[in-house]
């Protein structure tokens, strides 16, 4: 795509966020958004999810929520919810945070955000920590991480957030003390066959995660049925609109204009050779005009 075609379809975009909304336009909003050129492109993508809110249009619906326990609620021997592991980073920078950090189950009212139990860390030192757990991913196609998340006691700088530690999708971040708060972010998994899905602490200070999802993305167009077709005003449009017409340019039981494609022109009614190769001379002199610099004459003084 050139430079050219990118700011022309990113200025359609933003003209397209001035119509009233209506069916048509919802539907076209959905339709963007499985373009695949649009997908690629950060810009062009983010203008669709924009005109998706202005137009209160509903690009995906959710698949099954794909990682193992998402509730947080079934708990192992150890202590710890089933399917997820432990995984610290940072290094030697982080080191005394991870060595010190306590991560535990936690039950009570007005503790969780749903359910009976939330997953909490406590760090007394900056960390770097973690708890994960792998899921197979289909190429090309594209997904929701989200959870809730909430900080306490915070030093900063600090994070609580979701991300894939292979694919580096990320989560917003909850950064000070807060509430519960619900972070997502969508991604598009290109060739990669997992994802490893982190419930990652980056701070000093507490964190809480509760209610994790990680689903595809299934894009609503792809739900809609089609609508019934008016088969008298389709061939209205065919034999008679001056523009659209198809007549205009295609034959429908041996009927056509006479520039139809097939052409049903007599042999002795069809434009000589000569006359063809001339007419056509001038469509090109028409579409591309020679541009010719001034004669030296135009640009004396006198």
């Amino acid at each position: 795509m050139t430079p050219f075609s990118f700011f022309a379809r990113l200025a359609a975009l933003v003209k397209l966020a001035e119509f009233p909304t209506t069916p048509e336009i919802q539907t076209l909003v959905k339709r963007l958004a499985e373009d695949e050129v649009t997908r690629k492109d950060e810009w062009l993508s983010e203008a669709v999810k924009v005109l998706s809110k202005v137009h209160d249009a509903e690009l995906y619906t959710e698949g099954p929520n794909l990682l193992p326990n998402h509730g947080l609620e079934e708990i192992g021997a150890d202590g710890f919810p089933v399917a997820w592991r432990r995984l610290d980073y940072g290094g030697e920078a982080k080191k005394q945070g991870n060595e010190g950090a306590e991560w535990s189950v936690i039950s009570g009212e007005g503790m969780v955000k749903s359910g009976k139990n939330v997953f909490c860390c406590i760090t007394r030192a900056p960390a770097d920590t973690s708890f994960y757990t792998d899921v197979d991913l289909k190429p090309n196609t594209t997904y929701k991480l989200s959870g809730w998340g909430k900080a306490h006691a915070f030093k900063k700088p600090g994070k609580v957030c979701l991300n894939d530690h292979i694919g580096r999708a990320e989560t917003e971040k909850v950064t000070r003390d807060s509430g519960w708060v619900r972070v997502e972010t969508i991604f598009t998994n290109t060739d990669r066959a997992k994802a490893s899905i982190n419930l990652l602490h980056v701070a000093q200070g507490d964190s809480s995660f509760d209610d994790v999802s990680l689903c595809e993305l299934i894009p609503a167009a792809a739900n809609e049925e089609l609508s019934q077709g008016d088969a008298v005003r389709g061939e209205e449009i065919f034999w008679k609109h001056p523009v659209a017409g198809c007549v205009n340019c295609h034959m429908l039981g041996g009927k056509a204009v006479r520039w139809g494609r097939p052409s049903t022109v007599l042999p002795e009614e069809r434009t000589p050779p000569t006359s063809r190769r001339a007419s056509s001379s001038r469509m090109r002199s028409l579409r591309k005009p020679t541009l010719r610099p001034p004669s030296p004459r135009c640009l004396r003084w006198d």
